[in-house]
């Protein structure tokens, strides 16, 4: 288990341009330089990560179609323990209701194999809850060992997040992760979020990692 508390800063350079940074009590570091346009945006990141001693560093794109649809991609390379250059790109589909529907593909490349994934995500408005579920499978090529972010073949991911004033938001997720022979790892995380003004928040976070188990896919 462990517990952090961070601090969040957003600073708005020019009407086109935006820069975001965060710091956390457990030493993780992010921050980011984004371009605004009539269509879309891109943004490039720095994220450092101590639990798995990881920099990442990367670009995002994403783009305004039409009528809500949009498309969005991006490239992170990831340097420490384990080296991983990892592509993505997705489609967002509103549908009923302001729900949203999502489908993504990625391509993890390091030096024990590489391996493609593919989500599907679904986003549903409650009032002040709002609720997201999201579905992976991997097709993993010569992998001897698990990826920088240990996903499995198979991952369900169920989020909520629930915001009782404007400034005050709380997001709890949970997550199950199936590996070969069935075995299953398990996880929770609840975040608490506070925003002190239209560009600063302070966040608390808890995450916590459920034993192994055998869990069948169906």
């Amino acid at each position: 288990d462990r517990a952090a508390i961070s601090y969040r800063d957003n600073v708005l350079v020019t009407r086109n341009i935006d820069v975001r940074g965060e710091i956390s009590t457990d030493g993780a570091r992010f921050g980011a330089m984004r371009l605004i346009t009539g269509h879309g945006n891109v943004e490039t990141f720095y994220r450092f990560a101590p639990s798995r001693r990881t920099t990442d560093r990367g670009v995002s794109v994403s783009l305004n179609i039409w009528h809500g649809l949009s498309a969005y991609g991006g490239t992170r390379l990831s340097d420490g323990e384990n080296q991983e250059h990892w592509n993505m790109a997705g489609l967002a589909v509103p549908l009923l209701h302001g729900s949203t529907m999502s489908l993504e593909q990625a391509r993890s490349s390091r030096l024990t194999g590489t391996d493609n994934a593919r989500t599907v995500g679904l986003q549903l408005p409650f009032g002040p809850v709002r609720m997201i579920q999201r579905y992976t499978w991997t097709d993993v090529a010569m992998l001897t060992g698990p990826s920088v972010f240990e996903s499995g073949r198979r991952q369900l991911q169920s989020m909520a997040t629930w915001a009782p004033a404007p400034r005050l938001r709380f997001t709890y997720q949970m997550g199950t992760q199936w590996l070969d022979g069935g075995t299953a790892r398990q996880w929770t995380e609840l975040e608490s979020a506070l925003r002190l003004s239209n560009r600063t928040s302070l966040q608390d976070r808890k995450s916590t990692r459920l034993n192994s188990s055998h869990i069948p896919l169906s």
